[in-house]
């Protein structure tokens, strides 16, 4: 063979292999790309799913707490204690079990803990101490279940499932803040209607009953269980 022969030969097999890796690399960028794309259905389903679920356990309070009213339970004496609650809610089956909404003789719900990644692992608290805008008397606060700490991206899911633009207007709290731990409603405090928190009303849509508000730096789902 001649060295020209060769030298053909050698551009051959050069090219070839080119050829070749070009294939791969565009297949391991298929790959790749598929994998996140994967990832990402994954992770916006994990957050539907967890929304779904504090939707449904906030809906499931309201009407515990409806449950209690129809019943004859007056508003002061509704009971959010539970064995997975803070002591301050008070010790589940006690004598006033008939008042308690996560008890079978009560508003016979079945509390459930908010799934995880969803926030930092706090519990849901029970408040009434805001007064929410154009929802019954504004001088009365509300009673609301407070899920504390939200994170950043499923706040953002949540308010944006419920028609906010957030690029434009975000649900805040910018007075005393609608969670306060010493303001847990419970046999001992009551509803503030002396000086109620009130929030930044320009933020919200109107009614207000249910979405991810910002206090500062730290983000809180909230659901209102009764309109006052």
């Amino acid at each position: 063979m001649s060295v020209p022969d060769k030298i053909r030969n050698q551009n051959g097999n050069i090219l070839i292999i080119l050829l070749m890796a070009i294939v791969l690399l565009g297949v391991l960028t298929m790959v790749i790309s598929s994998k996140e794309s994967g990832n990402k259905a994954i992770d916006d389903e994990q957050i539907s799913l967890s929304i779904n679920k504090i939707q449904t356990m906030s809906s499931q309070i309201a009407m515990g707490v409806d449950r209690l009213i129809e019943n004859g339970i007056s508003e002061n004496d509704i009971r959010f204690s539970h064995d997975k609650l803070n002591s301050d809610y008070g010790v589940a089956g006690g004598a006033d079990s008939n008042a308690e909404v996560f008890h079978l003789d009560g508003g016979q719900i079945e509390y459930q803990s908010p799934p995880k990644g969803i926030n930092d692992g706090s519990e849901w608290e029970f408040m009434a101490h805001t007064a929410l805008p154009d929802l019954g008397d504004n001088s009365y606060s509300e009673l609301i279940a407070v899920l504390p700490n939200i994170t950043e991206q499923y706040c953002d899911a949540i308010n944006t499932r419920l028609g906010y633009d957030i690029s434009v207007i975000y649900p805040e709290d910018t007075g005393a803040c609608i969670y306060d731990e010493t303001q847990r409603f419970s046999a001992s405090n009551q509803y503030n209607d002396s000086s109620p928190n009130t929030i930044n009303s320009a933020s919200v849509k109107y009614p207000f009953m249910e979405g991810c508000i910002k206090c500062g730096t730290n983000n809180y789902y909230i659901k209102v269980l009764l309109v006052r």
